[in-house]
């Protein structure tokens, strides 16, 4: 055990000296002797790594300042405890020391046993209070960085302490000292976010059975009458009865509130338009239908589906940004149409509007036509631009929204096969029928293609923007219809969905993409993205196919990336993981297809065996011109990266995108700004 290191302060020296014997017999170290107290101030002013365990100090020194003084010095200063010697104990002079707050008396002349145990004490209760000063500063610093702002209150319910939190939160001004004593109900004044009325603390406590008591949203206002949004915590200090005392937290929730606003309105908005979306056409269709209306409230209303004309062919000539100029406009127009008429406006699809009239007259219809057919320039070339419409009544077909979309989408799709520019109004039969043999002319052109080996594989850079990552390129399928003509998976692959055939080419682009690896040897590396579809996904036959030609090239699997969407995934979650599971055990990756278009994939996420997120388009493609949607690419990137994932944002289509991709973190870009599909192999 370390010795106590001890300082004296005594003006005799005799006596000084005479001390020192005793503490060094009693085996204590004396580390210095100063006559006045201004010369132990100045010396411990200059050397702080010399400070004494203990100081004995006279009461009674001579010229200067008395021991009194000196004592409060040093303990203001350095915290030093001290032992004061006098040889007069009278009540006026005790009473004058209890300033200085000493640790002990010692009566001269001394005797080494009270000298013993007065030190020992005076060491012990130093090293106690040293203790619990650290102790309440951890506590100090803990209740000051903690997210919630806290309050102590006592069982007069006046404030005890309040953290920097809870001032920071509610911009109030001032140190944490000056709330202390005050009513906490004056101090911090909470409503209920309907009605506003105040809440009643005192009343809680009084009413509540048990504590804590907790209320999950309540509203502020701080200093600037700003709101917030918080929730509350009440709970007694050292047991369940609140007379020893209460604690209120306050966790602020404004700016999840307001994050989560953010998101619902994306969930019910289109990002490019900032019209309803296709789940909110559909909830508000739903709202009416499910309303029971009478026959004639029915029959007066009507669903206007509005399809742009060659708009591909817009984006394939100018670029997506082109396109996306085009459908604000139209998006526009049709908005302001919609408020003429009293319809509810949306965009459902990528080229693809819906409106909601309760008028079964024509007007707004021709009136669409007549807006949407017009001239496009874009960098000097011009596109004449025109809609194809399709009309359908709510009584016309089940009282379904999806049916009534499914119906408007025949009768769309009419107009589209004689030219488009004209509104086509849906009759069952007729619309049925044309719909079913276009469908069946398809499969029989994609079973001639899968017999013939008319498909094409191209592929699409997936440019890495770091460079410790491979390169990745996505695997597309395209038809040869003949020599001149070759056609893009839009125009069948929903025919292919619809008739089941989409397992068959499901296993014709994997095993090809194989067979095309093994050919070219893939000196590089690249990684191949191949999608599946959920039909394949979904039928243990197929499933159990696909797991088996993997395992015919086990050498390439780990250039292999199967990406999936998300209504894939959640559709037989547990066959979808056990498949994924076998596959990934082969070394192959998965990668889940435009996520962030639905947002049910957060529940998932964390189970799915995905190592890629693939951030949809419709967030990237003008993240430098939407803040919001810049917001989401940051989101999901951060999402992505949080659960070991890597990030592909698709749709790139400019530079300042690309740069701002960068900044962001985004591992991939993909893109027409990065590189066009090219083939890969030819039939």
């Amino acid at each position: 055990m370390e010795k106590l290191r001890i300082s004296i302060v005594e003006d005799e020296r005799i006596i000084a000296l005479d001390l020192q014997r005793h503490l060094e017999r009693l085996g204590y170290q004396v580390v210095g002797i100063y006559s006045s107290g201004e010369e132990i101030i100045s010396a411990f002013q200059h050397s702080q790594s010399s400070l004494p365990d203990i100081v004995l100090m006279d009461i009674m020194l001579g010229t200067g300042m008395n021991g009194i003084e000196c004592a409060c010095i040093l303990k203001k200063d350095h915290l030093l405890p001290v032992v004061f010697l006098t040889a007069f104990a009278d009540s006026q002079t005790l009473d004058a020391a209890k300033a200085a707050e000493p640790y002990g008396y010692i009566l001269k002349p001394f005797r080494d046993r009270e000298l013993q145990s007065t030190l020992e004490i005076a060491a012990y209760k130093h090293k106690s209070t040293i203790s619990e000063k650290q102790k309440h500063g951890i506590i100090e610093s803990i209740l000051n960085n903690a997210q919630e702002g806290i309050v102590l209150i006592d069982n007069q319910f006046l404030v005890e302490y309040v953290n920097n939190t809870i001032l920071e939160m509610l911009d109030m001004p001032g140190e944490p000292d000056h709330y202390i004593g005050t009513p906490v109900q004056e101090q911090f004044q909470l409503f209920y976010p309907r009605t506003l009325q105040p809440i009643d603390i005192q009343g809680l406590v009084a009413n509540s059975l048990t504590l804590p008591h907790f209320i999950p949203e309540l509203v502020c206002f701080d200093s600037s009458k700003h709101t917030r949004t918080v929730s509350l915590r009440l709970g007694s200090i050292g047991g369940v009865s609140p007379k020893s005392g209460i604690i209120l937290t306050l966790l602020d929730l404004t700016e999840i509130k307001e994050l989560t606003r953010s998101v619902e309105y994306q969930q019910r908005h289109d990002s490019l338009t900032g019209l309803p979306n296709r789940q909110s056409f559909i909830q508000i269709l739903n709202g009416i239908l499910s309303q029971d209306p009478a026959p004639s409230e029915l029959s007066n209303s009507k669903v206007i589906l509005v399809n742009l004309d060659k708009f591909r062919v817009l984006n394939e000539v100018c670029g997506h940004i082109a396109g996306d100029h085009l459908l604000r406009e139209v998006a526009a127009s049709l908005e302001v149409l919609g408020m003429q008429y009293q319809a509810y406006t949306a965009r459902i699809g990528s080229d693809e509007f819906a409106l909601l009239c309760s008028s079964r007259e024509q007007a707004l219809e021709q009136s669409i036509l007549q807006e949407i057919a017009k001239t496009f320039v874009w960098d000097g070339q011009e596109f004449f631009i025109t809609p194809s419409i399709g009309v359908v009544g709510l009584d016309d077909v089940n009282p379904d929204p999806k049916g009534i979309l499914a119906a408007a989408d025949e009768a769309c799709s009419m107009v589209k096969q004689r030219g488009g520019n004209a509104i086509e109004y849906f009759q069952a039969n007729q619309q049925r029928s044309e719909k079913i043999r276009g469908e069946a002319l398809w499969v029989t052109r994609i079973i001639r293609g899968l017999q013939e080996q008319r498909f094409l594989l191209y592929g699409q850079t997936i440019n890495p923007l770091k460079p410790e990552f491979p390169l990745k390129q996505e695997v597309l399928l395209r038809l040869r219809e003949n020599q001149d003509t070759i056609i893009g998976p839009g125009a069948f692959i929903g025919a292919a969905e619809r008739y089941n055939i989409m397992p068959s080419i499901d296993l014709w682009v994997l095993t090809t993409t194989l067979e095309y690896l093994t050919h070219k040897k893939n000196p590089e590396r690249c990684i191949h993205c191949v999608n599946l579809s959920g039909n394949s996904l979904q039928d243990t036959a197929t499933a159990t196919t696909l797991l088996s030609v993997l395992s015919k090239f086990p050498d390439l699997c780990t250039s292999i990336c199967l990406e999936i969407t998300e209504t894939c995934a959640i559709q037989n979650f547990d066959r979808v993981i056990g498949f994924m599971t076998e596959a990934r055990d082969m070394g192959i990756q998965f990668a889940l297809d435009d996520f962030g278009n639905g947002f049910s994939s957060f529940g998932y996420l964390k189970r799915l065996p995905v190592s890629v997120l693939k951030i949809d388009g419709s967030f990237v493609r003008d993240i430098d011109r939407d803040s919001k949607n810049l917001a989401m690419v940051t989101a999901i990137n951060n999402i992505g990266h949080d659960l070991g994932m890597r990030t592909v944002a698709e749709f790139v289509s400019s530079r300042p995108v690309l740069d701002l991709l960068h900044t962001i973190g985004v591992d991939y870009a993909q893109g027409y700004h990065i590189s066009e599909p090219s083939p890969l192999t030819e039939p």
